[in-house]
């Protein structure tokens, strides 16, 4: 399952961030899944984390790579690009509409044809650790992809993740009582460290995986490690609980 609006999911402006885990029940009892673990990357990070916290019954655990921290009420740290959903949240809700189109336009006529370029000019400036990752045939191709799938239907999505950002979720961080891990770097000037580091220390016994370096792309080189925590999880293995200190900053 992807949020709404990016990749193959439509587009669909939720009222706050915890009717999403409402859905992903409903997709989980088609399924049939009982339970599952669900990873969040960037903006899906919250949705990944709420999901943890509403569904304490089926999600077995949860990864959030990079991930957006809440930007309004106790839990929301400073800093970083993502904070700006705070104070603009009532002008973006007001023109989501005229603006997601003119973002359309404007991304489907300049920034489309131009994909893999502007790929290269992140791997080339970035961060190293992002570089390192990127570098990676298959993980260019990953981000190439991206773009160029979350362009096929509109950027709505951007948008309204925005605007969900910065009102209240619907849950607090400290409400998660699943196994949660945390992937951050230092090098990340989207979303800084400090979103990382706040989330970790209000979710109780989760477990902060800290990248020296890293930017914002090469947490997507911990999804692997994610997968084989969450699949532990599921199975009951010892050494999965959240107390593993090594993997903590």
């Amino acid at each position: 399952m992807e949020r709404p609006g990016v990749g193959w999911s439509s587009p669909h402006r939720y009222e706050r961030m915890a009717d999403w885990a409402t859905d992903v029940g409903h997709v989980a009892d088609m399924l049939p899944a009982d339970r599952f673990g669900v990873i969040g990357l960037s903006g899906g990070g919250p949705y990944t984390l709420a999901c943890a916290a509403l569904m304490p019954d089926r999600v077995v655990g949860a990864a959030v790579l990079g991930g957006v921290a809440p930007t309004h009420g106790p839990d929301a740290p400073v800093g970083g690009l993502a904070a700006l959903a705070r104070p603009f949240n009532g002008v973006l809700s007001a023109i989501s509409g005229p603006f997601t189109t003119v973002l359309d336009l404007a991304v489907r006529n300049v920034l489309l044809p131009v994909s893999e370029q502007a790929a290269g000019l992140y791997v080339r400036f970035g961060p190293e650790a992002d570089r390192a990752v990127l570098g990676r045939p298959e993980m260019m191709a990953t981000l190439v992809g991206d773009l160029r799938n979350a362009a096929a239907d509109q950027f709505k999505a951007i948008i309204f993740d925005v605007v969900l950002f910065g009102r209240d979720w619907g849950f607090q961080l400290t409400d998660i009582a699943v196994p949660v891990w945390f992937w951050h770097g230092d090098a990340d000037f989207f979303v800084p460290l400090s979103h990382g580091e706040a989330m970790a220390a209000s979710v109780e016994g989760a477990v902060l995986h800290f990248r020296p370096g890293a930017g914002h792309l090469a947490t997507l080189d911990g999804g692997v490690e994610a997968l084989e925590l969450i699949l532990a999880a599921a199975k009951g293995a010892p050494g999965t609980d959240r107390d593993g200190q090594d993997a903590q900053r």
